[in-house]
């Protein structure tokens, strides 16, 4: 989920390009509605933190990570952790990348979550 169509369509190609299969979402909204649609086939989600339609990627990862425990997160932030206010430091949130960063980064963070997708199991939260 992002909101910003030139790094929406980057972040896509990018996935794309080494095997992933996507499915994308330009604002909160819409991607509660794809989650409701087909939510047993996400293995990760990526949000942006800040998005347009008033759902946050923590309000958005919240509600998704408790319902499947072995969802993964990663939240692309332009905000520092400090000024996040602590909402980068919660259990719905597997981790969390800076921007701006590489193709290369991404790549690698979203393999990162992925490989320990099998082998962590998130205690529910409310």
């Amino acid at each position: 989920m992002e909101d910003e169509p030139a790094l929406r369509r980057l972040l896509i190609r990018t996935l794309e390009r080494v095997g992933y299969t996507i499915e994308s979402a330009a604002d909160g909204p819409d991607a509660i509605a794809r989650w409701q649609q087909q939510h047993m086939e996400f293995d990760i989600v990526v949000s942006d933190m800040m998005m347009a339609g008033g759902i946050s990627g923590l309000e958005l990862m919240k509600p998704l990570t408790s319902e499947s425990p072995f969802l993964r997160s990663l939240v692309i932030t332009g905000f520092s952790a400090e000024m996040a206010d602590g909402s980068l430091d919660h259990p719905a949130i597997d981790s969390v990348l800076g921007k701006p960063f590489t193709p290369a980064v991404f790549l690698t963070a979203v393999d990162a979550q992925l490989a320990t997708a099998s082998t962590s199991r998130r205690i529910p939260h409310g």
